[in-house]
C-alpha cells in the first residue's frame, strides 16, 4: 500500500481527562491527493491507526486525533479540534473549528461538526446533519437526514433529531424524544420521557 502521510520530527505532548500522556506527531504529506500537496503539513496524530493511509481523509491545522480514535474516508478535521477516545469519522464529515468527538461517537456521511461543539457516548451524526457553537450531543443520541443542533442546545439519552429540525437556543431534548419533519425547537424548550414531534 502507498502511503499519503509520514511522520515529522515535530511531537507534542498532551495529556487526556485522566492523565494520561500521550506524544503526538505532525503529519506531512508525501503525494498529491483531493487538493492536498505532496510537502505540505498537517495536525498530530498519536499512530498511523489513527489516520488511514487509503482515502481522501486528512487531519490539518492544529487538530488532534489520538487514542483509539479513527479518521476514515474522505473526512477532514481541522481548526483546534480533537478527535480520542474510540470515537471514528468517516464518510465525508467535516470536523472544524474548536469540536471534540470522544468516547464512541459516530461522525459519517457529508455531516458538520464546527464550533465548540462536542459529541460522545455512543451519539452518531450522519448524513447532512450539522452541530455547531456550544452544542453537545451524546448518550445513544442520533442526530441525522438534514438536521441541525446549534447554539448551547443538549441532545442526549436515546433521543433522534431527524429529517429537517431545527434546535436552537438552550434547547435539551434528551431519553427517547424523536423531533423530525420541519419543526424548530428554540429558546429554553426542555423535552424529555417517549415524546415524538413531527
Amino acid at each position: 500500500m502507498k502511503k499519503k502521510y509520514e511522520f515529522t520530527d515535530e511531537t507534542i505532548e498532551i495529556e487526556d481527562e485522566i492523565g494520561h500522556r500521550h506524544v503526538l506527531h505532525r503529519i506531512r504529506a508525501i503525494i498529491d491527493f483531493a487538493g492536498i500537496k505532496a510537502g505540505e503539513l498537517g495536525g498530530y496524530i498519536e499512530s498511523e491507526s489513527n489516520l488511514a493511509q487509503i482515502g481522501n481523509c486528512w487531519v490539518s491545522n492544529l487538530a488532534q486525533v489520538f487514542e483509539k480514535a479513527k479518521v476514515a474516508g474522505n473526512a477532514r478535521i481541522g481548526g483546534t479540534s480533537k478527535i480520542h477516545g474510540r470515537a471514528h469519522v468517516y464518510g465525508n464529515a467535516r470536523v472544524l473549528g474548536n469540536a471534540r468527538i470522544s468516547g464512541d461517537a459516530r461522525v459519517t456521511g457529508c455531516s458538520s461538526i464546527n464550533g465548540n461543539a462536542e459529541i460522545d457516548g455512543h451519539a452518531f451524526i450522519g448524513d447532512y446533519a450539522e452541530v455547531r457553537d456550544n452544542a453537545k450531543v451524546s448518550g445513544n443520541a442520533r442526530v441525522f437526514d438534514y438536521a441541525s443542533i446549534t447554539d448551547n442546545v443538549i441532545v442526549d439519552g436515546n433521543a433522534r433529531i431527524r429529517d429537517y429540525a431545527q434546535i436552537v437556543g438552550k434547547a435539551r431534548i434528551s431519553n427517547s424524544v424523536c423531533i423530525g419533519g420541519y419543526v424548530r425547537v428554540t429558546a429554553d424548550t426542555k423535552l424529555s420521557g417517549y415524546d415524538e414531534i413531527f
